[in-house]
């Protein structure tokens, strides 16, 4: 084993044809000036062919700056580092590109791929599988962590925090102080802010703006231009889309197709508007189709309708009363 303090050279790699720092070692039987670098923390020789984006990583290790030490003291193995190359966001923020140390097979990623961008190494855990790709941006305080992706044209910043295994990609922003957790999804333009949260199986994209103390969890969707603020709670199989506002939990309905193809729909109150299935219109609009495949499927639902606006007539009355 050679003495690492002897090292030092340059070597072209045989694949790329780059010229990139190298460390040899004496003469030996793996021939004069072998290279060495580190696998599974074992020091070897390197083959002629080790690009040279392999041996900067190697190169750390051998100087132990790939190695951090948290808050807590802890020492342990970096996922990734600030590469050099630099972007300014429109606002001014200065961030830099990541590369990886390490594989993180959950998301396909490579030892030596680039990846997106962050204002500092408090943007993007060191721990977990959590990723940044593309031309995805993290800054300010935010924080992506455990086994989250961000990509795409994506953007986290203020205090938002995404982790767990939520994705968040396409031109989806999260800001304010906002999380997004679970396995949910944020995707679109989309933009969650606020202290609102999204968890669970959500889905949240399209044009949809989720703020204020909003809570979007389980299964529900929102999608196309809604608007989910207040304290509401959107949870279950709700699937808010169209132009709906929700401000608290009162603003929607949801039920069940009871009689064929059980499956949930769902009524917005701001624009009286439901969605079943692949239908969304009026509820008029919803009887005359429900007609047209069956006349139980009509009657049934014409029941719910009707029951609907008799609610929505009693609330608006008792509201007036008052």
């Amino acid at each position: 084993m050679p003495d690492r303090t002897e090292w030092t050279g340059q070597k072209a790699c045989s694949r790329c044809g780059k010229t990139a720092a190298t460390m040899f070692g004496p003469a030996s039987k793996e021939g004069p000036g072998a290279t060495y670098g580190v696998y599974a923390g074992d020091l070897r020789p390197l083959g002629p062919g080790f690009c040279d984006c392999r041996k900067e990583k190697q190169l750390l290790r051998m100087r132990g700056q790939n190695r951090v030490r948290p808050e807590e003291g802890r020492t342990h193995e970096a996922k990734y580092r600030l590469a050099d190359e630099i972007k300014t966001t429109e606002s001014g923020v200065v961030l830099r590109r990541i590369c990886a140390l390490r594989d993180i097979r959950r998301w396909s990623v490579r030892s030596g791929d680039f990846g997106g961008w962050v204002e500092s190494e408090s943007n993007l855990s060191q721990d977990g599988d959590a990723w940044i790709d593309e031309n995805a941006m993290v800054y300010g305080d935010a924080q992506v962590s455990e086994n989250a992706q961000v990509y795409g044209d994506a953007e986290i910043y203020g205090n938002a925090k995404v982790y767990d295994n939520a994705r968040v990609y396409e031109d989806a922003k999260v800001c304010g102080d906002a999380e997004v957790y679970g396995d949910a999804l944020v995707r679109g333009n989309a933009t969650v802010g606020g202290n609102a949260t999204v968890g669970g199986n959500a889905t949240v994209g399209g044009n949809a703006r989720i703020g204020g103390g909003a809570r979007i969890g389980g299964g529900a969707v929102v999608g196309e231009n809604a608007r989910v603020g207040g304290n509401a709670a959107v949870s279950g199989v709700a699937c808010l889309v169209g132009d709906a506002v929700v401000y608290s939990s009162a603003d929607y309905l949801v039920f069940r197709n009871s009689w064929s193809s059980y499956r949930w729909f769902t009524y917005t109150r701001s624009n009286k508007m439901w969605r079943v299935g692949c239908f969304y219109g009026t509820g008029e609009d919803l009887i005359k189709k429900a007609y047209a495949d069956s006349g139980k499927s009509g009657r049934c639902y014409e029941a719910i309708v009707r029951a609907v606006a008799e609610i929505e007539s009693a609330t608006a009355e008792e509201e007036g009363a008052e």
